[in-house]
């Protein structure tokens, strides 16, 4: 079946069904990419800069090294 002939029936579909349909393609082609999916309830860490003293200990001799380099 190609797509032309699918449409008619997706655009027939109601709403929920039809969101359904996509998260459905969503998941095929992170699948297809080898990307897990995010799933409901899972615990993902994520990375801030609050509390990271030594980032900004690195990040204040950097601009000081630039200061002095362009003699500001």
């Amino acid at each position: 079946m190609t797509l032309l002939q699918l449409l008619p029936s997706v655009s027939a579909l109601p709403h929920a069904e039809k969101v359904q349909l996509m998260q459905w393609l969503a998941d095929q082609l992170a699948k297809d990419e080898g990307i897990s999916p995010i799933v409901a309830g899972d615990e993902y860490p994520i990375w801030s800069p609050y509390d990271s003293y030594e980032a900004a200990a690195d990040l204040s001799v950097f601009l000081e090294s630039e200061k002095e380099a362009s003699g500001k």
